[in-house]
Parts: C-alpha cells; structure tokens; sequence
C-alpha cells in the first residue's frame, strides 16, 4: 500500500515518505549485515576446504548482491527522505 501511495500522481503524504525512507534505510542495513555475514564465512574458509575457490567465489558474489542492494535501498531512502523534508519545507528540492 505504501508504495502505491508515494508513487501515486498525488506524490503521497510527507508520512508515507518518512514511512518509506524508514523502510528502505531498514532493509538497506539489513542487507549490509548479509552481506558481511557472507564475507565472514568466505574469508574462514582454509583453502584445503575449497581448493578450487568456487565455494569462496560463490559466498563474495552472495555478499557483493547483497552491498549492491543496500546501497540502492540507500539511494531510495535518500530520495524519500529528501521528497519528505522538501514537503516539510526544510530544503529547496533540486
């Protein structure tokens, strides 16, 4: 429902934008916390485990998905914060 009402013609609600940048900020943390979870285990790996490296290779590509969406969840949250303070009047939209 949130996301139809910040993408909707009217803009949503200063709000739904705080509710919105608030969800992505979370899931972006989220994904970060995955991803270095994944970078703990490749790095514990010993390589007489792994000779080949596909299993340590597999675990970095986990964990570089992992910061690629933290890092858009990060730029949306940037957006929905920004539309949010621009509807308080805080800052001059750009």
């Amino acid at each position: 429902q949130l996301e139809g009402r910040v993408s909707s013609p009217t803009g949503g609600t200063t709000d739904d934008h705080l509710a919105a940048a608030l969800l992505y900020q979370q899931q972006s943390r989220l994904a970060k916390t995955e991803a270095g979870k994944y970078e703990q285990v490749a790095a514990s790996i010993r390589a007489i485990e792994d000779p080949k490296g596909f299993r340590r290779s597999a675990l970095m590509t986990a964990a570089q998905e992992n910061r690629r969406t933290a890092d858009e969840m990060q730029q949306l949250y940037a957006l929905h914060e920004a539309k949010a303070q621009t509807m308080l009047g805080k800052q001059q939209p750009q």
